[in-house]
């Protein structure tokens, strides 16, 4: 599939945007913010070909791209697109995945989903909620005694192909551009 494919990368300051061109159209894109630990989180990603794959290929270029820094799921909101291809990766046991032990990128509105944190751990909904009451799970994460729910994990990955990123200039940013209006049109659709 990537072979088929143009990839270029736009950098600034503190984003990172990836877009994928087939027949001189957009027909994918992620883009990510950087944390003040170094790490990528993807803002927003998007593809106008459901089912083909593209989604999942995004990922897979900024995951290669940014090894070994590692890139994580939103710090805003994670889409419902977007869920499946995080419980890939979750799965994917070519994918390092380190929990987030550090405050300023943990999220704790994702403690609240009992059920999923549990069934990464071998230990019970009782005790995990316990954990919760006697300190916060940032702090139980901290001290490994609990896995975070997979949105708090920093995930890479080092890939043994070599992927061909061309770095953009002036003159595909009229594809940027329609890359930007792909992503505000499935917006409108969203399923948060």
């Amino acid at each position: 599939m990537l072979s088929t494919l143009t990839i270029y990368k736009k950098k600034s300051e503190d984003i990172i945007h990836y877009i994928a061109i087939k027949n001189n159209y957009v027909i994918g894109s992620i883009e990510l913010n950087k944390t003040i630990t170094g790490h990528l989180w993807v803002r927003h990603s998007v593809s106008d070909v459901p089912g083909q794959g593209i989604g999942s290929a995004m990922y897979q270029i900024a995951l290669s791209d940014a090894y070994p820094m590692g890139i994580m799921p939103s710090r805003e909101v994670t889409s419902g697109y977007a869920i499946n291809l995080w419980r890939n990766l979750w799965n994917d046991s070519s994918i390092i995945k380190h929990p987030i032990k550090s405050p300023s990128i943990y999220i704790d509105e994702f403690d609240e989903a009992i059920e999923e944190i549990s069934s990464i751990n071998s230990l019970s909904e009782a005790y995990i909620t316990s954990l919760g009451q006697d300190c916060s799970y940032l702090n139980a994460v901290q001290q490994d005694k609990l896995i975070p729910h997979p949105f708090n994990h920093i995930y890479s990955y080092k890939s043994d192909k070599k992927i061909n990123i061309i770095p953009a200039n002036q003159a595909q940013e009229y594809l940027f551009k329609q890359a930007e209006k792909l992503f505000y049109k499935r917006y409108e659709k969203q399923n948060f």
